[in-house]
């Protein structure tokens, strides 16, 4: 049988093509393999990035106790890390606010990115908390108080004295001075933002007065809201109300509180509050004036009260009688106490303070049993057993 040259050439020809084929689809293979490995060993360093980022998340939560009030709960925002990319934010899986209760649950989400691969891991952490040691004391001024002269002005503090633990019911004339104030925990300088975001906005006064906003009779409780001029302004449910000052200054002439005033906007100038019937927290326990500019307090003496005033340290705190301040007080500016004021509870300033008459105070030590939200200190975070997670990208 005679075969054709040109038949066997195309024979040739066919299983060189075959052969070709066969090593091509081996080689892609081999690529599409070495891809997979490269993606996997992408994706377990990608997980070991993301559990970085918890960790990391960790530590910026122990070093910054403004980590509550982050923008959408992001500790750690996306960095370069170790080869690859790392973020990581907190959320409470409660009811999804970090800020109203410093003893929930939190939950750390972490990320890790190499190349194309992402990992997320989330993990739920407990924070074991005490009270600020500023709880501890009647006053706490961080830059020293001025006018506190036997002569000329009685500073009396009754119940736990300063450096507390003590218990004397004496009446202490008091000097703190920075030196004397350094080791007493404070809370973060964050804490009216906090407030701030809680709280429903009290429309600015219709009442000026030079740069100023007037604000006559305003009464604030969790059920009403209203002042001379705004004869109707927005409930809030846990009477927390913000005044934005946009760096004027706000006075307030009348009234009562029941609940948390919020100051904010109010650097540089300062917040007068004059002659209130009554100041006292609502339900929550929540701090009475919070501000970030200076405070002055004038004429808010207890007229009501069986004299001497405060009286032993285990009475007088559920008294109705009592119409000076109730409650805690926090400025992160001076403070000026003018024409008597009697507080029952914690004032707090982180500037300066001055006496210019007669000022009475006794320590509420409730406040330390059940600090109010920003007044904790974390000690610690324990993780929660079997709440490791490992979740889709999104």
């Amino acid at each position: 049988m005679t075969i054709r040259r040109g038949g066997i050439y195309v024979l040739v020809l066919s299983v060189s093509a075959v052969t070709m084929s066969i090593g091509l689809i081996g080689f892609s293979s081999l690529i599409a393999q070495r891809e997979v490995v490269a993606l996997a060993d992408d994706s377990v360093h990608a997980a070991q990035l993301a559990e970085s980022a918890i960790q990391l998340a960790v530590q910026r939560m122990a070093a910054d106790g403004r980590w509550r009030t982050f923008a959408g709960g992001e500790v750690v925002a996306p960095t370069p890390f170790e080869g690859g990319s790392i973020s990581a934010t907190v959320d409470d899986p409660a009811d999804d606010d970090l800020t109203n209760d410093d003893t929930q649950p939190i939950r750390i989400t972490g990320r890790g990115t190499v190349g194309v691969a992402e990992r997320v891991f989330s993990v739920v952490v407990e924070p074991e908390t005490r009270p600020l040691g500023v709880l501890d004391v009647a006053i706490a001024v961080r830059g020293g108080m001025t006018g506190v002269d036997r002569a000329t002005t009685t500073t009396l503090v009754w119940g736990v004295p300063f450096r507390g633990g003590h218990g004397s019911l004496l009446p202490i004339h008091v000097l703190y001075s920075s030196s004397n104030m350094s080791w007493i925990e404070q809370p973060s300088p964050s804490i009216v933002a906090q407030y701030a975001a809680m709280g429903t906005v009290v429309p600015l006064s219709a009442s000026r007065d030079g740069n100023g906003n007037n604000y006559e009779g305003l009464e604030l409780s969790p059920t009403a809201a209203s002042s001379a001029e705004l004869s109707s302004l927005p409930t809030d449910p846990n009477g927390v109300y913000v005044i934005d000052a946009g760096g004027n200054t706000v006075r307030i002439d009348g009234g009562s509180i029941e609940g948390t005033l919020v100051v904010i906007n109010a650097a540089g100038s300062k917040v007068c509050i004059v002659g209130l019937e009554s100041i006292e927290p609502n339900e929550a326990g929540y701090p009475v004036i919070l501000t970030d500019g200076n405070l002055e307090l004038e004429d808010m003496h207890a007229s009501t009260v069986k004299e001497p005033w405060p009286g032993p340290e285990d009475e007088g705190f559920d008294d109705p009688a009592f119409d000076g301040i109730r409650g805690m007080i926090y400025t992160s500016g001076d403070i000026a106490f003018k024409d008597n004021v009697d507080v029952l509870g914690i004032v707090i300033a982180a500037g300066e303070g001055v006496v210019e008459d007669e000022l009475r105070i006794k320590h509420d030590p409730r406040y330390q049993d059940d600090p109010p939200p920003g007044f904790f200190a974390m000690s610690d975070l324990r993780l929660r057993a079997g709440s490791w997670r490992s979740s889709a990208a999104d």
